[in-house]
């Protein structure tokens, strides 16, 4: 099991006593146990070596078929296999991404005609030329000074309900 991408279940079963202990750890200490499970996971290959001394097997390649479910693991594939098997999966909060609306988004998506109007007058600029791009938040900033007090707690509740909900199609189109 050298070069392998996957341990064999024998070298897997040592592997996942150790599992929690890697998931538990620090960053700076799960090199050692990962070095630690290596040592383990070779154990049985250790063994196998001294039994053959021990016996005098002759044939060590029907003895290395008999231990094959414990061949030796190299350290990248232990590290691979706790970086696959051992990572927290992170629980992250549900996020709503949705736009804050307030009420001069309001106001100029409502009176957009007369913000336009506005600022072509002030500037004397077409849509879309620097002029009128510069000019485009003051005329709005006059529109919305102008509204009632009415309008503008109009606008307001719109602002929270666009914020809260989602805006009109209409308004989503734009």
């Amino acid at each position: 099991m050298s070069n392998t991408s996957e341990p064999s279940q024998g070298v897997v079963e040592v592997l996942k006593t150790f599992l929690s202990r890697f998931r538990d750890a620090p960053k700076k200490q799960r090199r050692g146990i990962i070095s630690e499970a290596t040592k383990a996971s070779e154990a049985p290959s250790m063994i196998k070596s001294e039994v053959a001394k021990h016996k005098k097997v002759s044939n060590t390649h029907v003895f290395i078929y008999e231990w094959s479910s414990f061949n030796s693991c190299n350290w990248k594939v232990v590290k691979a296999w706790f970086y696959n098997h051992g990572r927290k999966n992170a629980v992250r909060d549900h996020v709503n991404y949705v736009k804050k609306w307030s009420l001069k988004m309001v106001v100029d998506h409502v009176k957009k005609a007369e913000v336009k109007e506005l600022c072509q007058k002030q500037t004397g600029a077409s849509p879309g030329q620097p002029e009128y791009l510069a000019g485009y938040q003051t005329a709005l900033k006059e529109i919305e000074d102008g509204l009632s007090e009415v309008e503008k707690e109009e606008y307001e509740r719109l602002a929270k309900e666009w914020t809260g909900q989602s805006p009109p199609e209409e308004v989503q189109r734009r």
